[in-house]
C-alpha cells in the first residue's frame, strides 16, 4: 500500500508539472491576470525548480565521488554556478587519462597491478599529510580529501575498464614472461624484415640486369627449338 501510494503521488506529480509546462508554453499573462488554478500551478512549479536547483551540486558532488563522468549539462551548470568546482574536476580528468595512458604502456599484468598499488599509496600519503597539518582548517582538509576521494573513485573506474579490455587480457602475467615475449617479437620481427630485405634486393639485381632476363628467355626459346 505504501509503494502504491508513492507512486500514485509520483504520477500526480509528474501530472501537475506537466500541466504546467503547458500552461507556460501556451499562456503570457501578467501574475494579476492569472486565475487561481494559474498561481497555484506557478507556485508550485517554482518550488519544484528551486527544489532541483539545490539538489544539483549534491547530485553532481555524488556522481563524481563514485568516479563518474559529468554530462555536458552538469558541466555547463558548474561553469554558471561553481567555477572553482569545475576547475577541480578538470584536474581530476587530466589525473584520470593520464592514469589510462599508464596503463597502457604496462607489459604485464603484474606491472598493472604495482600502477595501482603505487598510485593508491600516493593517496594515501597525501591524505595522511593533509590529517596531520596543524596549518589547515577543517573546513580545507574536508574540501582537500573530498576531491582525493573523487581522484582515487576515477582511477579504479579507469582500473576497471582497463582489466575488462583485450589489451589486458593478452598481457603476459608476469615480468619475466613480459621479457620473454620481448625477445621472441624482437626476433619473429628481425626475421620479418630479413626476409623483406632479400625480396627487395632480388628485385633490385632483376631490374638491373635485363639482359640477364633476356638471355633465360632466349635460352629456353633455343631449348625448345633443339
Amino acid at each position: 500500500m505504501i509503494i502504491a501510494g508513492t507512486i500514485k503521488n509520483s504520477v500526480n506529480l509528474a501530472a501537475m508539472e506537466s500541466k504546467w509546462e503547458q500552461k507556460k508554453q501556451n499562456l503570457n499573462k501578467r501574475s494579476g491576470d492569472m486565475t487561481a488554478e494559474e498561481r497555484i500551478l506557478q507556485s508550485f512549479q517554482e518550488q519544484v525548480d528551486s527544489i532541483r536547483e539545490n539538489r544539483k551540486p549534491n547530485e553532481i558532488d555524488a556522481k563524481l565521488q563514485a568516479g563518474g563522468k559529468l554530462t555536458p549539462e552538469e558541466i555547463e551548470y558548474l561553469k554558471r554556478n561553481n567555477p572553482q568546482a569545475l576547475k577541480e574536476y578538470e584536474e581530476i580528468q587530466r589525473e584520470r587519462e593520464s592514469y589510462r595512458k599508464q596503463l597502457k604502456r604496462c607489459k604485464s599484468k603484474e606491472e598493472v597491478e604495482k600502477l595501482k598499488m603505487t598510485k593508491m599509496g600516493q593517496y594515501l600519503s597525501a591524505t595522511k599529510k593533509i590529517m596531520n597539518d596543524p596549518h589547515i582548517s577543517k573546513a580545507q582538509k574536508l574540501q582537500m580529501l573530498k576531491k582525493i576521494i573523487k581522484e582515487t573513485s576515477a582511477i579504479e573506474k579507469e582500473q576497471v575498464k582497463f582489466l575488462q579490455s583485450s589489451k589486458y587480457a593478452t598481457l603476459p602475467d608476469d615480468e619475466k614472461e613480459a621479457k620473454k615475449k620481448g625477445r621472441t617479437d624482437a626476433e619473429s620481427g628481425q626475421d620479418e624484415k630479413t626476409d623483406a630485405t632479400t625480396s627487395d634486393m632480388s628485385e633490385i639485381v632483376t631490374k638491373q640486369d635485363p639482359e640477364a632476363e633476356n638471355a633465360d628467355q632466349i635460352g629456353g626459346n633455343i631449348d625448345l627449338k633443339l
